[in-house]
């Protein structure tokens, strides 16, 4: 992990410290927005982490973690950015990204005894409980990027955008039991990966304006990748 951030820190080092020698003789203009952003997450065909390996739990089909990672859902970012030439610009930013709930059935071939006494209704009760139990999922995730920016100029107001960085991705998972008697599971997968992204901005006025943008990027150990599209309003200095 230290050596794939070292060497993520050095690109965007040279991206930022290239881009910059090309445009040595235009006045930098800086800018900051806020977007609202759309994102889908795609999994690997297998999640290896839950918390149920050591309880003899086994995953039902249909509501399980694939669906639960796949989900669309609606996120929130706020950028800051520094144009360093007309075709030129480099900009870092956060989005919270949208958080996936969902539920999910486990069928315990081994049923623990605190469950059992806590569902049977007296002494001498026979176990013809099912062994099922529904297991509340959470993903919550948030992303944090460097990209190098190039424009396009169609006319005074409008661009067309490419887009090319890195971003820390991370996802937190939290599987809640139906009954506290089974531990609850929480951890946060970190990863730096490749982010790519196609778009266009329209000036509203000198300072002012919008921008749509398309973004693909490589995730972590639990979301391979991220599809998103973002609406967002931006003021340049």
């Amino acid at each position: 992990m230290k050596l794939n951030t070292l060497k993520s820190l050095c690109l965007i080092s040279s991206l930022i410290g290239s881009t910059a020698a090309l445009a040595m003789d235009f006045e930098p203009r800086l800018y900051m927005g806020v977007e609202g952003q759309w994102d889908r997450s795609n999994v690997p065909n297998k999640v290896e982490e839950n918390n149920y390996s050591m309880q003899g739990e086994n995953f039902t089909e249909g509501e399980n973690k694939s669906h639960l990672f796949r989900k669309g859902g609606l996120g929130i970012g706020a950028f800051v950015g520094l144009n360093i030439s007309d075709c030129i610009g480099i900009e870092g930013g956060f989005t919270k990204l949208s958080t996936k709930k969902t539920d999910m059935q486990a069928s315990s071939f081994i049923m623990p005894p605190e469950l059992f006494r806590f569902l049977a209704p007296a002494p001498g009760y026979v176990d013809t409980l099912p062994r099922v139990v529904t297991n509340k999922l959470t993903l919550s995730q948030h992303n944090i990027y460097a990209d190098v920016l190039g424009y396009l100029p169609m006319s005074d107001d409008i661009k067309i955008i490419g887009s090319v960085g890195l971003g820390l991705l991370a996802s937190k998972y939290h599987d809640h039991p139906q009954f506290d008697v089974l531990p609850a599971f929480n951890k946060t997968y970190r990863r730096i990966g490749i982010r790519a992204g196609l778009g266009g901005q329209l000036a509203f006025t000198e300072n002012v304006g919008t921008r749509l943008m398309v973004r693909y990027q490589k995730g972590n150990k639990v979301i391979k990748d991220m599809t998103s599209m973002s609406l967002g309003l931006f003021y340049q200095f």
